[in-house]
């Protein structure tokens, strides 16, 4: 359900089990993100250099989002209301 080739944007954002997935790969509180990125790691075929990179992007991508820009977010809101 995270990645359904088959699915179009619209399918995927219809599907609760695709919106179940994404919230655990942004989800950065008591070790959730790592531990399923690293589900998603033992998944993958280490033999395709495509997945290897897609994973790393994705990885990488995440947490720029979750451990750099919100918590940059919520650090400067905090500064601000201080």
């Amino acid at each position: 359900t995270l990645y359904p080739y088959d699915k179009s944007l619209w399918g995927q954002i219809k599907d609760p089990w695709f919106w179940g997935m994404l919230t655990l790969t942004f989800w950065p509180l008591w070790g959730v993100q790592p531990i399923v990125f690293l589900l998603l790691f033992l998944l993958r075929d280490k033999g395709d250099e495509f997945q290897l990179c897609q994973y790393i992007l994705e990885f990488k991508g995440s947490q720029f989002i979750t451990v750099g820009a919100i918590t940059g977010l919520i650090a400067g809101a905090k500064a601000q209301f201080c």
